[in-house]
């Protein structure tokens, strides 16, 4: 019982630290690596100055503060990495989901989850999402930037918890993205300027050539409410042609010829977008 007690004191001190830890505590800063300038540092409101015009999402998600820095490989080469500390674990899952959102697959190893490609990494652990991206690196030195990524991961207390919304996911899906409101599913799909669908918590993913979007609900009335008004304001807006409505669904044609279809299931508003094949003449 003792070693219960102080097993789950130790993980809550641990938990405490995490979330008090700062984007720039994260960031190495020793012998073999020295940033090239100083590290730029912001919190709160002050996010618009390092990323004018997208810092709205990171607060929709829930952002603390962040850090960002430039590392030297060479006369030539260089990495650039921002750290982001966020709200929770599911806001740092949001922001890298959406930004990794078509870097398939996604691996996970040790306690963190991360995507890359030849030039660039986005990792998530615990509330932290940083990314790291490489210029003039040669093909010989990508070795650099896994490196860097274990340094800053090495200073990221704590063990990712996984979103139960992840469950929902298809076996086979080849790209997703958590949703936490209407600027982040502006990212991957629009509906027009208005939170037609009130969104709380959603996902977008692809699977078998088509999109699919889920919006979730405290109850079935809610649910069904939600879908009603939102098919009212995409037939008064045109923004769908062709709408098709009944109670509990809605059909119609978006501006890309694709076949948007909504309904109900359970206690979720189910969006499934399919593009139509073109006729050949």
């Amino acid at each position: 019982m003792i070693k219960k007690i102080l097993f789950t004191t130790l993980a809550l001190i641990l938990c405490a630290f995490a979330y008090t830890q700062q984007a720039v505590d994260i960031l190495p800063k020793d012998d073999r690596w020295q940033p090239t300038h100083d590290i730029i540092a912001y919190e709160g409101d002050d996010l618009f100055f390092l990323i004018n015009g997208g810092a709205d999402l990171y607060y929709e998600y829930g952002f603390a503060d962040v850090a960002a820095a430039n590392y030297s490989i060479n006369d030539n080469a260089s990495l650039y990495t921002e750290v982001y500390r966020m709200d929770s674990h599911d806001a740092a899952f949001g922001i890298f989901s959406l930004r990794a959102r078509n870097v398939v697959p996604h691996h996970k190893k040790e306690g963190r989850t991360y995507a890359m490609g030849s030039d660039y990494i986005h990792v998530w652990k615990n509330n932290f999402y940083f990314y790291i991206s490489a210029s003039g690196i040669e093909s010989d030195e990508i070795s650099k930037m896994n490196q860097l990524s274990e340094a800053i991961i090495k200073n990221i207390p704590g063990k990712e918890s996984m979103p139960e919304i992840k469950n929902q996911l298809p076996d086979n899906y080849s790209g997703f993205a958590y949703i936490k409101g209407p600027i982040a599913l502006s990212n991957v799909y629009s509906f027009g300027h208005r939170d037609i669908f009130n969104i709380k918590e959603g996902l977008w993913y692809e699977h078998n050539d088509k999109q699919v979007l889920k919006f979730f609900y405290d109850d079935n009335e809610q649910a069904a409410n939600t879908l009603k008004n939102a098919a009212d304001n995409l037939k008064s807006t045109q923004r769908l042609d062709n709408m098709k409505v009944t109670e509990e669904s809605f059909q119609g044609i978006d501006r890309h010829g694709n076949v948007v279809e909504g309904r109900i299931k359970n206690n979720t508003i189910v969006i499934e977008i399919i593009a139509r094949p073109v006729m050949m003449d």
